[in-house]
């Protein structure tokens, strides 16, 4: 057993040795394990257990030698196997607080790096309150924010768009409404004067005349007298009548008008005005240079939910190209996209604007043509019966 004289457990543990009679027999001059040590503390073949040499406490694993009954003892002191647990723990808590640490750098930087992008959508916004439409934010990372700036882009561009609509409609109701208080500057002078002119007409049994003069004073009194934006389909056909007694003056026989407005769709509610500068394109541009009889016709039909007008000549046509930019003109609501000198597209825009501002962007105007066999004009209204003061009721 000499070598294991020289085997320690620890610094201060040791192996020994017990004969089946209890002496030590390794290390043999271990006098302090001599004396504390005999073979009742350890029954059974193998166990563990702890005991106190000079107040120190050490813990003890025996197994037996069955061949010659000794019993091999490994001890150390508690202290010991205590210091290397403590170390353990500290060398844990150490990582767990680097560990920590670290996370919380990590947290701190990238949220840091959050919170500034966040805090530059806020300016943006507070920006946007302020009235400043036309910020942007930069949204190419594909990120939170980034889809946070993207949506935040979206709805500042439909602002802005929504806030220009507002303008241009404001400014097409102002111009309107000066246009209407312009054309009431001492309307009766102009009716007194139409009058005493067909009743001259009249003494002379010039009858036609003055059945146009009739239709003329019928014609400025409609304009004038604008109660309200909305009036019954027939009272537009009743104007439409008296725009075609004067326009028969000039061109007499050379074109026919036929309506097939339904009377049941009489009494529904349309914007006044709106027909009579789309009859007048047709004179103006539609017939310009044609040949042979001019004709127009003006129906009426409800689908689904809708009043349907539509307006159609047997003109000149219009190509595609014009067709497309009227048309492209007339969905987006804004007059600049044409050029100012497309024949009838003013007329045809400000009643797709006041239809529009006053049911909605679902209606309005569209036109459908062929080069050399015609135009239609399609007016989209809701079918609105509700009744209104009339102009003609004041």
């Amino acid at each position: 057993f000499g070598e294991l004289s020289d085997l320690r457990v620890g610094k201060k543990g040791c192996v020994l040795v017990i004969d089946r009679y209890g002496e030590v027999i390794s290390p043999i001059d271990d006098n302090i394990t001599n004396r504390h040590i005999n073979i009742d503390m350890f029954p059974g073949e193998n166990g563990v257990k702890e005991i106190t040499i000079n107040k120190e406490r050490y813990r003890i694993e025996y197994d037996t030698v069955n061949e010659v009954g000794f019993k091999i003892i490994s001890m150390i002191p508690e202290k010991e196997l205590l210091s290397q647990l403590i170390t353990y723990r500290n060398n844990l808590i150490y990582t767990i607080i680097i560990g920590i640490t670290a996370i919380f750098l990590i947290t701190y930087l990238t949220t840091s790096f959050l919170f500034a992008r966040l805090k530059v959508l806020i300016k943006m916004m507070k920006r946007v309150q302020s009235g400043e439409f036309d910020v942007r934010m930069d949204d190419s990372k594909k990120d939170e924010v980034g889809e946070l700036a993207f949506s935040f882009n979206q709805m500042a561009e439909k602002l802005e768009e929504t806030l220009l609509n507002l303008i241009g409609q404001e400014t097409a109701h102002r111009d309107a409404e000066i246009r209407a208080l312009q054309s009431q500057i001492n309307p009766h002078f102009l009716f007194n004067t139409l009058e005493g002119l067909r009743m001259e007409c009249e003494i002379r049994e010039e009858y036609d005349l003055a059945n146009v003069l009739t239709s003329l004073g019928r014609l400025f009194r409609y304009n004038i007298k604008w109660i309200n934006g909305l009036v019954p389909f027939r009272q537009e056909i009743d104007h439409i009548n008296n725009y075609i007694t004067i326009m028969r003056v000039r061109f007499r026989d050379k074109f026919n008008l036929r309506i097939d407005i339904p009377e049941e769709l009489l009494d529904c509610l349309v914007i006044k005005m709106m027909m009579q500068p789309l009859v007048e394109n047709s004179f103006y541009h539609a017939f310009k240079n044609k040949e042979g009889t001019w004709e127009i016709k003006i129906k009426g039909s409800i689908q689904g939910d809708d009043l349907v007008i539509e307006i159609k000549d047997n003109g000149l046509g219009i190509d595609n190209e014009r067709l497309d930019k009227i048309n492209r003109g007339l969905s987006i609501g804004n007059s600049s996209e044409i050029d100012k000198k497309t024949e009838g597209f003013i007329g045809l825009w400000n009643v797709d604007t006041r239809i529009k501002m006053q049911f909605g962007e679902e209606y309005g105007i569209k036109l459908k043509s062929e080069k050399d066999i015609g135009t239609t004009v399609l007016i989209t209204l809701p079918v609105n019966h509700k009744r209104v003061l009339s102009d003609k009721e004041d």
